[in-house]
């Protein structure tokens, strides 16, 4: 499965890197190691699970999350989970939007299946 992702999402990756080197960690390759870490959980997750993954809500069939069919729930620690909205058709996996659990919208975990 080919996985793609928009800029937005290239953007937001590119931002998370800037803030996680600012707050979090000591170092700036910390952080992208961090990001690379989360694509590789979602390029892993799409390409075993394909259109098997969890569907997203009729709440994100919206513009702003890119009107997604499905997820990747991404547990880092006990205080972070990142949700990853993806757009399956075919065989191609368009990532669409990106968030946290630190941010402050509606959880994709409770959408419905």
């Amino acid at each position: 499965m080919t996985i793609v992702y928009t800029e937005k999402v290239i953007t937001q990756l590119d931002n998370i890197i800037v803030i996680l080197a600012q707050k979090v960690f000591s170092y700036n390759y910390e952080a992208r190691d961090y990001v690379e870490r989360l694509k590789d959980e979602v390029d892993n997750s799409v390409s075993i699970l394909g259109t098997s993954l969890p569907k997203a809500g009729k709440k994100y069939q919206t513009p702003k999350y890119g009107k997604p069919t499905h997820f990747v729930r991404y547990k880092v620690n006990a205080q972070t989970t990142w949700y990853i909205l993806i757009k399956i058709k075919d065989d191609k996996a368009l990532v669409t939007y990106i968030h946290n659990s630190h941010e402050k919208i509606h959880s994709i975990a409770k959408a419905k299946k």
